[in-house]
This record gives structure tokens, C-alpha cells and sequence, in this order.
């Protein structure tokens, strides 16, 4: 009765009581019955327009429902009269034709919703206050008239009545407008006939907004050929299942393929938020969501996965909130979309991944060594600003030491390395060993764990054990195996509260498959399981074996039991020790590369290689004899090109590092990694990548096992169908179609089959697989026979895509039955008998009997008498041994080096030379005189050479080249064939073709080796430029010019300068940004549509990256990264910038013209130049660029660019020494407005799961330009494509220009 009273009190006052106007003038408020009289209405009811805009603010302010605006922006008040009296909302159709809903939708909110979107702002005030005279407690109009009163482009700003509040913080989403299905391509991007009516708006998502509901858009996927919008509600789960009418079996018959099933389309809906504050938004199932929100369109990542990991954060105003969804699926669809109220969190932990396990070794029965110990964490920022992290760990009872958790980071350029980083970025990770070591990454750190707002980042963190006052390394880990507790981590945000997760490592024994977690070229964590060779840690099976030789071919091999060496470190708090006078090793194998299918989990392909042994029927016998079983992984559809490849064969060199710290750990003897040879195989998407990984790291491996492999993911299915039933085929010009396949024929195998002349495949498919059909095994053995390739398909009679059992049952099926176990042990022959050639002619020219005579005489008997030594299939290393006994002393003339005397042709006296060196000749099957072997590359920065041949550069990026190579054995002379190349490197070492050669043409130009000694670069380490290289000592690089008829050779004279000119590190396309550790770099730009359009897209990448690969991205603003130490990076990470000079204030700052470096002259200070390529212009004030003779000054004009980035001192480029001077790659994002940001976010879109995909990793060339027709034409409105020549300029003849689309 109090609170009653107290309320009719408040009601006489206000009713009663005496206003002020906004401009200060006192207005008694009159009775409800006069209102009518003062209203000044036509006979119609419409507002006399003769009022002036002053006037009416003042009516509807003293005669309406008027706001008052809370300091704190929210709607927290109450409607003040019960008999309210609004303006007619005209924008209704007539009565006849009047509909209680529209959409799902009251009439007249629909209709406030339509004049808020068109900006129409006094009827959407009008039809939002006559929705409120009928439901008063409708928070989505109450949030219209609630953002017109504090609008300053409305007429009913400044309102000062207050209204009632919405109940929720958010409104809740009941039901969405759904346009669809639209005919739709397999790639990323295609045109869309939704934006046909409204390809002049700047706006995607007021483009779809503001659409009429009764709109129509042309569909090649229904009857009739229309579709429109239609009104769905939401599930009692929160689930939107979309299911539309086509006749899709009908479609399929009548196209004659299942692509049509793929559909896009959109969805669309409205909420509001009830106060200004930091929002976040979940939306399941969807790869990107628009939001329209304070006159801003804001761009935010979706979970395409359902992951429940994926949440946008995004800053939201009181008001109106609209969502858009752009759609995409096969035949149907579902998802889920929320907006959540503010949370009192500010940061979102998940649970750890790829967690390593410990290992149980015999010796040390429960209690497990960690053998890595990186991992990486998710979390995601829900803050509107960046916050930094630190992290404390928790260890559980009964585990001894203290604990640390800490990010895997950068070292520092050290003071006297003059800005020579590791700018070669070789194979393996440093970071893959977790014990501080010389050169450590962490003896130096960057800076601290840096989240962007709205960022989910996947942390690349470490567990290790804290040091003493005695100690200088960290101790090793061991952890009991039995009753084991997790750790407890907790992360202690700069804001907020801090978050705890739980640690849980897991013990597995040393004959079981076992994880490894190690860091991977982008500085992401990933894992990698492991099997021992079973004749490691099996002996008594291999002696049986040995005796079944029907059963399993063997053929010997180290068999020593496991035991400890002469270390004295048994306590849990042993340092890895480095005792070398102790050999605990119990000997070297070869690992089988082996790579899973679609959905496939690495332990479980791993584990795939077992078989029940005959004596031991009730136990599996995991592994492959004398041969480690590793089975990587990398997250998401990379289908092991690209990002896949490089963390295949990164893993190899995290399995080697992981069995030297086993070793040194505690001095057992425990297998060790042969470092120069290994086994590929794997099946489906894993058959696909250990062809990929044969056919450009033809070094690397002797074999190749591929099992139901496809060739080429654009041919297999309609997985990747390029340009098939694309609607943007009828804008799309051949020229540049043509220019968009060779961004991705660098992943058909087909192509690169001659890569393989030298090794051993055996191709494994079921005769009766529909899944990957035979044909393309059949089509790969048919080529690989054309090459003369030692190839066998065996179709396996009655089996399916997979299988377990071939001949009979637990024989080890697909993977490793009978007939695969004896390929392994024919394969494990090639790669020890290769791999002591190549230890005994270390040996020999490391021997106090090596000396330069006699070495001159062993090439010489070597090249004259090495047909007699060669093997059928024999193996290499992908890094060549150290030839640094083999240097050439200074000479006067080419008879110092040979002379008659030294010349010795008899067989039996090599054969006395080499006696000494071990019981295998010294021979290579790169030294194969019988045949002329032929190296094939579209891509030089992914591939690593064959045969000491290597193309750095090309005439014609991204085309084929191609060099042969034939060597005659009786004058030491060989005869080398180039195509499209521009520069070749030679490899001279042991592993070479080319080894001990005098005489060598290349395309008719003779060269004598002798004379040209002071050319030849002898090298320690990796060659610079380099991603996957081979390690070499001893190169000649030999350089072309085009000519009309055949590109003319010569000794290069100078290095690669790269600072002009591409090296294998920048060499693109664009995807190749991401073959190395990436920051994404945001400018802050005074203005602020662009400044947010900036930050949203930096952040939309780096989240998009996360979704697809789980890819490890550092979100930074220009003043962030320039606060930083970042640029002081030994390894250089690659950076996209966003936002080209004019808005980016860090490559403002390190921007130079290729002709005009401008460097200062301080020789102590690090230099960062990012070189803008010759024809592009980029301007530092205004938003506009031009290309050649073509400038884009339009307001939707926006650029997508390569670049190369270099750090260096000053001295480094008066002495030309560019070897030490780190390089990375650039890439840079402009645009001329905000919404030219968001017309290029168009080409990140991914694809339907699970060929999600990177942003910009498919197809796109070295530079794009766009404008607002992308949407409706897809690639048919590019403007210009196209890649740079080698010098960094615009080649015409890889161009594509079109300025009137």
C-alpha cells in the first residue's frame, strides 16, 4: 500500500508539474484532452508540414512520449501516461491490404524497423511508438525510440521523457528471416545476385537489412527461378534447421553432378541492446556474422565448426541490433545465433590442447619422462581492450620440485649480429626442445603475452621445472604414472579476474603409441604420435620374425635391449645432460612418415599399424620393425598442402629432437632418428598428402607408400570443383581464370610426378573403394611409369576404401599387413645402405688420410668407376653432408687441380681407396649416370630440390620449370637443360648429382667447375632466403636471361639482394604469408569508421586463422608492435598489415620505394624496411593507390598486396653482404574507406566444413584489387590480379587488368 501510494503521488506530480524544453523555455504540461487541439492535424491525421523542425521537437517533447537520456546510456525509466498519443505511422499499406505480421514480426515494429534501417527516422519513430501503445513492454521499440532520442540526425534528439526498460540486457532472438538456396560454386568466393539490387550500397549488411521482405532474387535451384525471404522460428533448443523445397535429386540428375547441392543464401534478424557496453555474440554453425549497430557494420568471426570455442566480442550501443549471417551448406543447413549481455569476465579459458604424454620407460616402471612439454591454451578476450597475461601453475601432491608455466617466445637479435637472424627459417623448430639451451628463446623475450580484444588466441605455453641456484638448465620431468592428478594453471589477466584450467598429462609405456607436442613453423602447437620400432623395444618378436620370414621379410638390424648408460642422473630432478664420451644410443632408424584421412585422429592412424602376431594370440604388436611410426596432425582441411605439408615435415625434425633429449636425459639407450631418410605414406586425404610430401621433398624419402589417394582435391569429388557451376563464370574472363588455377597447380601431383625417378612407390588402393575411387592410383601409376619410376599399384581384391583385415584376421590390414610390412623392410634396406654411404664418406673426409691429393684422386675414381656401385633404388638426405675438407686451395690455372699423374681408371684400385672407410662403397642415387633425371617445380618456395638442383628463381612466377640433368661417367661432365628458370642452385656436396663433376653446360654454355672457384659459396647452416632448402657447404648458383629462343646461362656474380628482388622466404602467393610465424599489425586511424573497420578485420583474420588451422596469430596495433620488441625478433616473424600508409602508422614508418631507401646512417641501430613493390604507389595522406598507370582513388577501391620485409644495419648494405640480412614476407590490406575493408573481407570467406580453409590461401595470386562488384560478380569483378616478377615488379604477361567491370 506504501509503494502504491508512493507511486500515485509521483504521478500527480509529474501530470501536473511544470518542464523545461531543451532550449530552456518553461511548458506547463497540458491535459490529455487537449492534446488534440494542439496536434494542428490535417483531416487525415498526418503532422502539418509546415511545422518547423524546431517546433515539432518541441510538440512531441510536451505533448508526446518524450525521453530523458541517463548519463549511463540505458533504458531504466517508465512510460509516464497510460493514454499516449503518437504521431500515425504513415508507412503503413492501406487497410485493405494491412497484415497483423510481416516476417513474424508485429506490423508496425516491422515497418520501425524498415524506416530505422532506410533512415527514415520520423516514421520509424511513429510506427515504434504506436507498437508501444499496444505492448509497453516490447524492448526492441523501446531500444528504436531509445536510439533516435540520443541520434543526432533525428528529429527527436534530446527527448527528455523517460520510457520503461526492457527486461533483458539483450533481446532475445526468436525467429530469423531466411533468403536461399542461391546456386553457388566450390570456392571461397563467387558472385551473388542478392546484391544485383543494390550493388551501389557501401554497405553489405544495410544491404541486406534493408531489403523488402517480399524481395525476389534469381535462383538457378528452384521452381520458377525466384526465391524470397521466408520466416523461421527458432527451435526450443535455440537450433535454426533450414530446409528448403528444391528437388535436389532432380537438380543432381539434371547438372549431372552433386556440386549443385552446394547452396548460399542469408540470414537476417534484429535485437537490441539495452545499454552501451561490451557484448558478445555466439554464433554456431555460420563462418561470419554482420552487425548493425550505431550507424557502423561490424565484421565478427562465426564458429563454422560448432566448436562451443568461437565467441565475438563486439561494442555494442544502446539500441537497435541487427545480425546478418551469410549462409552456406550442402542441400540444408543449421545454426545457432545469441547475443549474450555483458559478462563480468574478462577473459574465456578452454581446456589445453595437444597436451604430450609421458613416457614409461622399462627402467623406470611408473613414473613417466616428459619428453616435450609445450602446449598450447585457447582462450579468448571479452574485453573492448588488449590484455596481457601471466600464469601460475599448480603441481599435484605427490609430484616433486617447483613449477613454472610460461609462453614459448622469440630470442633476441643478439648485440653483434650485425641483424642476422635465422631469415632461413629451416626445417625443425628450436622451440621443439624444451630445456634452455645456448641459443635458448628463452634467454630473451619480446615482450608479454598481448591478447587483442575480441581475439581468441591459442597460446603456445610450456611446462618446465623451476631452476636452482646450482643449476643452468631446466630439470627434466618426471611425473608419477599411477594414481596421476592433473596440474592446476591459472591465468591472471592485466584486467579482471583470473581463470584456472586443469593440466592433464597422461602416462603411456614405450611400447605404446605415445603423443609428442612440438612447435610448428607458424609458431603454432601441434602434436605428433609416436611409435617406436618394435624391434627396439620387441626383441624377441624380431628374432621370431627373423625365423617367419614368410610372415615378415627381415633383415636384421640393431636388437638391444634397453638399459641404462654410464649416467649417474636417475632423481626426478636430473638436468638433460650432454655427456658425448657415453654413446647411449642403441642405434638409428628411419622414420615412416605416415599421414591420417578426413576425421581421422593421429593416435588412432598410429595405432593402425599393428597386426596379431602368431605368438601371442591375444595381443596386438604395434609399430613397424626397425622403422618409427610417426603420424603428425595439424588441425583443419589443409589436406596436407601448404600448412599441412611444412607440419608434416616439421614434425620429423620434433621426433629427432625428442629422442636426443630422451637420450641425453637419463643416458639410456634409446633409438635415435636417422637424420637423412624416411618412408611416406598414408591414406585418403593422407594417401593425397604423402604424395604432396614425395613429390616436393623428393630428397627427403627413398619411399612412398600412398594408400587411396587422390591426385588433385579440384578433380576428387566435388570437394574443390574450380569454377563449375559458378555463377561467376559468366563474368570471369579465361585469362584470369587461367591465373587463379596456377595459384593452386602447385599441389597437383600429376604435375610433379618426375620428381619421383629415383624411388621406390608402392600404390595401395581397394578394388572396390567409392570413396577415393582406383582411377587415381591407376592415372598416378600410369605417369610414374612414363618416368621410369620403380612403381607397383596393388588393388586389393573385394575391399572398400578401409580395411582391417586383408588376408586374414588382425593381419594388419590397409596399413600394415603382410605384404606392406615387407615394403617397410625393402625400404629400411634403402635407407641404412644410403645412410652409411653418406657416414663413411664423412668419415673419410674428416680422416687424417683425407687429405686434398687424395681426395682430388677419390672424385676422380669416384665419377670414372661409379656405374659399378649403383644401386637400382638407393636414398639421399634431404641436408647434404659438410664438405669442408674438399675446399680447393688457390690455384694459378685449372692443371693445379687435376693433373695426368693423378688420373687412375682401374676399379680395383678405387676399390682399395674406398676399403678403409667401411664395408659399403661410397655411392648415391643422385649419381645415376643411366638415366637423365628431371626436377620439376611450380612453386620454388615449397619445394626442396632433387639432386643438388634447386630453383631459387623463375622467369615466369608460378609456372612450370623444369631442368634435366644428365652426366656422362667416363669425363666428368654433365649436361644440364633449364626452362623458365632465373636462377639455379647447384649443389656440389656427396648427396649431389653433380658431385666431383669438372665440365658442366647448361643450356650450351660451358662452364669449367675449376675456373669458377671463386663463385662457389661454401656455407655452414641453412642457405639464407630459405623455407625449405636443403642445408648445403658447397653451391654454385647459375643465372638466366630470357631470350626469344633459349634462356641464356651464366655464373651468377652477385648474391640475391633481398631488398629487390624475391627469395624463397616472400617468394607468394599470398598464402605463403603464413609459412612462417605472423603478426597481424591494425593502424589506428583518426577516423573512426576506418579505425573500427581496421580493428575488426585485424581481428576477424587472426580469429578466422584460429578456426581453420588453430593457427597461433599475435593481433597488434601499429603502436603496439612499435612499444615492442618485436622487430628485434631473431627469427623475423611476417606481418599483414592493415591498412596501407595512410592508416597504418608502422608501415608509414618503415615504408620504402625500391629505388629510394632513405636509411639512417647509425650503424648500431636495427633497420625494418617493408620495400612497396616498383609499379605499386601508395600514398601516406590521402586514401587512394594507383598500380602502373591505373589509379583507384573511389571510396570501394581497396588493395590486397605482397611484400618483402628485411631488417639489416646499415654496414650491410655498403659491403653487399646480404647474407646478413634477415628476411620475412609483408602482406598488406588498404582500403580507401571503411566499407572497402569490408568489401575485401569478402575473398577470406571460407568454404562449407571441412574444406574451410585460411584466409586468402586458395588461389588468390600476389596482389588483387577490388571494389563493391566483388559481391555481386565474385571474382568477375576483380579490377586487377596478378603476381610480381622476381624483381618486384608487375609482370604484364602474369597480369590481369580490369578497370571497366
Amino acid at each position: 500500500r506504501i509503494r502504491f501510494l508512493f507511486f500515485f503521488v509521483e504521478f500527480i506530480i509529474l501530470r501536473f508539474t511544470i518542464g523545461v524544453d531543451d532550449d530552456g523555455q518553461k511548458n506547463k504540461r497540458t491535459t490529455s484532452s487537449s492534446k488534440s487541439r494542439k496536434f494542428n492535424q490535417d483531416p487525415k491525421g498526418r503532422l502539418d508540414p509546415v511545422r518547423t523542425q524546431k517546433e515539432t521537437e518541441k510538440r512531441i517533447d510536451s505533448e508526446l512520449i518524450s525521453f530523458k537520456v541517463p548519463e549511463d546510456s540505458k533504458l531504466d525509466s517508465k512510460i509516464s501516461s497510460s493514454d499516449l498519443t503518437c504521431p500515425p505511422c504513415n508507412i503503413l499499406p492501406s487497410s485493405s491490404k494491412r497484415t497483423e505480421y510481416v516476417a513474424g514480426i508485429p506490423t508496425m515494429l516491422k515497418y520501425a524497423i524498415d524506416g530505422f534501417w532506410f533512415n527514415t527516422l520520423d516514421e520509424s519513430y511513429a510506427c515504434a511508438c504506436n507498437h508501444l501503445m499496444k505492448k509497453r513492454t516490447d524492448g526492441l521499440a523501446q531500444s528504436i525510440i531509445y536510439a533516435l532520442s540520443i541520434s543526432k540526425i533525428s528529429s527527436h534528439a534530446g527527448i527528455s521523457k523517460r520510457i520503461t526498460p526492457p527486461t533483458n540486457d539483450a533481446g532475445e532472438i526468436k525467429g530469423w528471416e531466411i533468403l536461399g538456396p542461391i546456386n553457388v560454386g566450390k570456392l571461397e568466393v563467387d558472385a551473388d545476385p542478392t546484391f544485383q539490387s543494390c550493388h551501389q550500397q557501401h554497405d553489405t549488411a544495410l544491404c541486406i537489412l534493408q531489403m523488402a521482405s517480399n524481395a525476389q532474387v534469381s535462383s538457378e535451384l528452384m521452381p520458377g527461378g525466384y526465391v524470397s525471404w521466408n520466416f523461421v522460428k527458432v527451435s526450443k533448443t535455440g537450433e535454426m534447421e533450414i530446409h528448403f523445397g528444391s528437388a535436389w535429386n532432380d537438380l543432381v540428375q539434371g547438372v549431372s553432378s552433386s556440386a549443385v547441392y552446394e547452396f548460399q543464401g542469408w540470414a537476417r534478424s534484429v535485437t537490441y541492446a539495452r545499454a552501451n557496453g561490451l557484448y558478445s555474440i555466439t554464433c554456431a554453425g555460420v563462418h561470419t556474422v554482420y552487425v548493425r549497430n550505431d550507424n557502423l557494420t561490424r565484421i565478427l568471426v562465426g564458429d563454422v565448426y560448432k566448436s562451443g570455442q568461437i565467441v565475438a566480442s563486439i561494442d555494442l550501443k544502446a539500441g537497435p541490433v541487427g545480425i546478418v549471417l551469410p549462409l552456406r551448406g550442402l542441400a540444408q543447413s543449421s545454426f545457432y545465433c545469441q547475443l549474450n549481455p555483458p559478462s563480468s569476465q574478462s577473459l574465456l579459458v578452454h581446456s589445453p590442447r595437444f597436451i604430450p604424454d609421458a613416457i614409461e620407460f622399462p627402467d623406470n616402471v611408473n613414473m613417466g619422462l616428459l619428453a616435450t612439454s609445450v602446449f598450447a591454451l585457447p582462450v579468448h578476450n571479452l574485453q573492448s581492450h588488449s590484455l596481457t597475461l601471466e600464469y601460475r601453475v599448480e603441481k599435484p601432491i605427490g609430484v616433486e620440485g617447483e613449477y613454472i608455466v610460461r609462453e614459448v617466445r622469440h630470442a633476441l637479435v643478439a648485440e653483434d649480429s650485425h641483424g642476422k637472424g635465422d631469415s632461413s627459417h629451416k626445417l625443425g623448430s628450436k622451440y621443439s626442445i624444451s630445456p634452455d639451451t645456448p641459443n635458448s628463446p628463452h634467454q630473451a623475450e619480446v615482450t608479454q603475452t598481448v591478447i587483442a580484444a575480441g581475439q581468441t588466441s591459442l597460446l603456445t605455453l610450456e611446462l618446465s621445472k623451476s631452476l636452482t641456484s646450482s643449476q643452468s638448465v631446466h630439470p627434466s620431468i618426471l611425473l608419477p604414472c599411477r594414481k596421476n592428478k592433473p596440474f592446476t594453471l591459472t591465468i591472471i589477466p592485466s584486467r579482471g579476474d583470473a581463470v584456472k584450467t586443469q593440466l592433464d598429462i597422461q602416462c603411456r609405456r614405450s611400447n605404446q603409441s605415445f603423443s609428442i607436442s612440438f612447435v610448428d613453423h607458424d609458431h603454432s602447437v601441434t602434436q605428433a604420435v609416436v611409435i617406436l620400432p618394435y624391434s627396439f623395444h620387441s626383441p624377441q618378436f624380431t628374432k621370431y620374425d627373423e625365423m617367419h620370414s614368410d610372415h615378415v621379410h627381415s633383415s636384421g638390424g640393431v636388437k638391444k635391449k634397453l638399459s641404462r648408460g654410464k649416467s649417474t642422473h636417475h632423481s626426478s630432478d636430473t638436468s638433460i645432460s650432454s655427456n658425448e664420451e657415453c654413446d647411449n644410443s642403441a642405434g638409428e632408424y628411419p622414420v615412416l612418415l605416415t599421414l591420417h584421412g578426413s576425421g581421422s585422429h593421429p593416435m588412432n592412424h598410429a595405432d593402425s599399424h599393428k597386426y596379431m602376431h602368431p605368438s601371442k594370440k591375444s595381443d596386438y604388436l604395434f609399430g613397424v620393425e626397425k622403422l618409427f611410426v610417426l603420424a603428425p596432425t595439424r588441425f583443419g582441411a589443409h589436406n596436407w598442402e601448404a600448412v599441412g605439408d611444412l607440419s608434416a615435415q616439421w614434425s620429423l625434425t620434433a621426433l629427432r629432437d625428442t629422442m636426443e633429449k630422451l637420450k641425453y636425459a637419463f643416458g639410456m639407450r634409446v633409438p635415435l632418428v636417422m637424420k637423412e631418410f624416411a618412408v611416406v605414406s598414408g591414406h585418403s586425404m593422407g594417401g593425397h598428402g604423402a604424395w604432396i610430401s614425395a613429390v616436393n621433398h623428393p630428397d627427403r624419402f627413398v619411399c612412398a607408400a600412398p594408400a587411396a589417394g587422390w591426385i588433385r582435391k579440384e578433380e576428387y569429388a566435388n570437394g574443390n570443383s574450380f569454377f563449375h557451376l559458378d555463377i561467376q563464370n559468366s563474368f570471369v574472363d579465361s585469362s584470369l581464370m587461367s591465373l587463379l588455377m596456377d595459384g593452386m597447380s602447385e599441389f597437383h601431383v600429376d604435375r610433379l610426378a618426375s620428381n619421383l625417378q629415383l624411388h621406390d612407390v608402392h600404390i595401395r588402393v581397394g578394388s572396390i573403394d567409392r570413396t577415393v575411387h582406383p582411377w587415381f592410383s591407376r592415372r598416378m601409376h600410369r605417369l610414374l611409369k612414363q618416368y621410369d619410376v620403380n612403381v607397383t599399384i596393388e588393388e586389393v581384391l573385394g575391399k572398400q576404401h578401409w580395411w582391417w583385415d586383408t588376408l586374414k584376421e588382425n593381419d594388419g590390414g590397409v596399413l600394415n599387413d603382410v605384404k606392406m610390412r615387407e615394403f617397410y623392410s625393402h625400404c629400411y634396406e634403402l635407407a641404412k645402405n644410403g645412410h652409411a654411404s653418406s657416414s663413411n664418406f664423412v668419415a673419410f673426409s674428416e680422416s687424417q688420410e683425407s687429405s686434398e691429393d687424395n681426395q682430388k684422386t677419390f672424385i676422380q675414381l669416384f665419377r670414372a668407376n661409379q656405374s659399378s656401385y649403383i644401386m637400382d633404388i638407393s636414398s639421399t638426405i634431404s641436408q647434404p653432408t659438410s664438405l669442408n675438407n674438399l675446399k680447393r686451395k688457390p690455384r694459378v690455372n685449372d692443371s693445379d687441380l687435376f693433373t695426368s699423374d693423378s688420373t687412375i681408371n682401374s676399379s680395383n684400385e678405387l676399390n682399395q681407396n674406398l676399403h678403409h672407410v667401411g664395408d659399403y662403397p661410397m655411392h648415391h642415387r643422385c649419381h645415376n649416370n643411366s638415366k637423365t633425371i628431371t626436377l620439376f617445380v611450380v612453386n620454388p618456395s615449397t619445394h626442396s630440390g632433387l639432386c643438388g638442383m634447386q630453383v631459387l628463381q623463375q622467369l615466369r612466377v608460378m609456372l612450370p620449370s623444369s631442368v634435366q640433368l644428365f652426366c656422362h661417367t667416363k669425363n666428368s661432365s654433365c649436361d644440364i637443360s633449364a626452362t623458365n628458370v632465373r636462377r639455379l642452385r647447384l649443389d656440389l656436396g656427396f648427396n649431389s648429382g653433380l658431385f666431383g663433376v669438372e665440365q658442366l653446360k647448361v643450356n650450351g654454355v660451358a662452364i669449367n667447375v675449376p675456373l669458377v672457384d671463386s663463385y662457389i659459396t661454401r656455407f655452414e647452416g641453412n642457405q639464407p632466403g630459405n623455407v625449405t632448402a636443403q642445408t648445403s657447404s658447397t653451391y654454385l648458383d647459375i643465372c638466366f636471361q630470357s631470350s626469344s629462343n633459349q634462356a641464356l646461362a651464366s655464373i651468377c656474380h652477385e648474391q640475391i639482394n633481398p631488398l629487390k628482388e624475391k627469395t624463397l622466404v616472400n617468394y607468394g602467393p599470398s598464402r605463403s604469408l603464413y609459412s612462417r610465424p605472423f603478426i597481424i599489425v591494425y593502424g589506428t586511424p583518426s577516423n573512426q569508421a576506418i579505425r573500427v573497420a581496421i580493428k575488426d578485420l585485424a581481428v576477424y583474420l587472426g580469429n578466422s586463422h584460429y578456426s581453420a588451422h588453430g593457427t597461433k596469430v599475435k593481433v597488434l596495433s601499429d603502436l603496439e608492435y612499435r612499444a615492442g620488441n618485436y622487430m628485434k625478433a631473431a627469427d623475423l616473424a611476417n606481418i599483414l598489415f592493415i591498412g596501407g600508409p595512410s592508416h597504418n602508422k608502422l608501415l608509414k614508418a618503415i615504408m620504402r620505394n625500391s629505388t629510394n631507401y632513405k636509411i639512417n646512417a647509425d650503424d648500431n641501430v636495427l633497420q625494418m624496411i617493408a620495400t612497396i613493390p616498383t609499379d605499386l604507389q601508395l600514398s601516406s595522406d590521402i586514401n587512394s593507390f594507383a598500380l602502373s598507370d591505373q589509379v583507384f582513388d573511389r571510396s570501394n577501391h581497396a588493395i590486397l598486396f605482397t611484400l618483402p620485409l628485411n631488417r639489416f644495419k646499415p654496414s650491410s648494405l655498403v659491403k653487399n653482404d646480404f647474407q646478413s640480412i634477415s628476411t620475412a614476407m609483408a602482406g598488406c590490406i588498404h582500403g580507401n574507406s571503411a566499407a572497402a575493408y569490408h568489401h575485401i573481407s569478402r575473398l577470406a570467406w571460407p568454404v562449407v566444413p571441412p574444406m574451410v580453409r585460411s584466409p586468402f590461401a586458395n588461389a588468390l595470386p600476389d596482389y588483387m584489387v577490388i571494389d563493391q562488384l566483388i559481391w555481386s560478380k565474385g571474382f568477375g569483378g576483380l579490377l586487377s590480379a596478378g603476381y610480381w616478377d622476381c624483381n618486384w615488379r608487375q609482370d604484364p604477361s602474369r597480369s590481369y587488368s580490369n578497370t571497366f567491370s
